[in-house]
């Protein structure tokens, strides 16, 4: 989503597309956003989520627990307001007269898997009943080396919180019991150890490819890829479509290929997904088009003009317009398919002063030049042309 503080209609509405949008959901591409849940709310639904490639919004909420216990990766590839992988604001429900008394808000914000953001800070600013989150040691989950933004706002209202539990390091933790301490896997890692680790020693060192920590030395060890995972194993880069033929001295296709889906490797994209050099992208880039070869929807560079599908004349946004005239005609422009029709009438190019509409420029018509195909009909009616 990329909705950020907008109340998509109702609350209860509100809800039922973001339980739509995240159930059963361990990978979130982009951004998740939590916001305007009510106090009955049940989101269980998110304990699924392990990774988010975006930012992370908790905002507006009168739910008193967010639940993303099993949150372990914020990559931060979009930020909130160009700053922020983390922003939790204003959860609380002020139900006050003459005090201030707040009958609801986020009590337990449950991130108690979460051990690292790529990129990005972290705000945490205006609520008044939001529990232990002053304990946490951002430093373990930040990149210092990026210099991130920190803003961390805690009331002065009195709250009635349970402590950490007495075994948590340094007394951090998200909510009371021993299960969510805060997981450390950088602060308490030996000097050799250049990112994370799972252990003290010098020898406790997590793959260079390791995010969020990991549990043995090996690619195969880690908790999340810093770059890509393929079928287990973290990796800088996925398999190549193509690989070099020492022996032949020849370029090859590659039978172990697989496409870039977000931070994963995959052997084919999701059906709403095309491809483009060896990556799954949801639409294909300028100076190409999209077509299916061998079974598979692929990008291909266009040879002139790229296939463009618009509105004709009854059709789409043109639906109540009556022909082609100055205030629509732009629109054809680089079209090679109309999806409808094309009329002129004599007011086409003589105005018409009751609808405000100028004459048209006949120079104009230079953007039919690239028009392949008519779905509808071509018609002209009421003066003489010559084109």
């Amino acid at each position: 989503m990329s909705n950020q503080l907008t109340l998509l209609g109702s609350h209860d509405n509100h809800y039922n597309k973001m339980v739509k949008m995240y159930s059963n959901c361990s990978v979130v591409l982009e951004n998740l956003e939590i916001t305007y849940t009510l106090e009955h709310h049940d989101l269980s639904f998110l304990n699924s989520i392990k990774e988010v490639g975006g930012y992370v919004l908790i905002a507006m909420n009168e739910v008193p627990t967010v639940p993303l216990s099993n949150l372990r990766l914020i990559r931060g590839q979009s930020l909130y307001d160009g700053r922020f992988a983390l922003l939790v604001m204003s959860n609380y429900n002020n139900n006050s007269s003459a005090s201030i008394s707040y009958t609801s808000g986020l009590r337990q914000l449950l991130l108690s898997n979460m051990t690292e953001i790529l990129t990005g800070g972290v705000k945490v600013i205006h609520n008044p009943l939001l529990c232990n989150v002053e304990t946490i040691q951002w430093s373990d989950i930040v990149d210092k080396t990026r210099n991130p933004v920190m803003q961390m706002v805690m009331e002065t209202i009195p709250q009635h919180c349970e402590k950490c539990d007495p075994g948590c390091f340094n007394g951090s933790c998200w909510a009371a019991g021993p299960e969510h301490c805060q997981k450390f896997t950088k602060l308490l890692c030996a000097q050799q150890c250049d990112i994370r680790c799972f252990g003290p020693n010098p020898g406790d060192c997590c793959n260079k490819h390791c995010a969020a920590g990991c549990t043995g030395p090996h690619a195969t060890d880690c908790l999340a890829c810093r770059d890509f995972n393929d079928d287990g194993t973290c990796k800088d880069a996925c398999p190549p479509m193509k690989i070099y033929n020492k022996k032949n001295q020849v370029v090859m296709n590659n039978p172990s290929a697989k496409y870039t889906y977000g931070a994963t490797c995959v052997k084919a994209c999701p059906d709403n997904y095309v491809v483009t050099e060896g990556s799954c992208v949801r639409s294909c880039s300028t100076g190409s088009y999209e077509t299916q070869e061998n079974g598979v929807q692929i990008c291909k560079p266009c040879e002139g003009p790229c296939p463009k599908a618009c509105d004709g004349i009854g059709f789409g946004s043109l639906t109540n317009t009556m022909a082609v005239n100055s205030s629509n005609i732009d629109s054809f422009r680089n079209c090679t398919t109309i999806n409808g029709n094309i009329i002129f009438i004599k007011p086409s190019f003589s105005g018409d002063p009751h609808y405000h509409i100028p004459p048209m420029d006949p120079e104009k018509l230079e953007n039919f030049r690239t028009l392949k195909e008519i779905t509808g009909r071509s018609q002209q009616t009421g003066f003489h042309s010559d084109f």
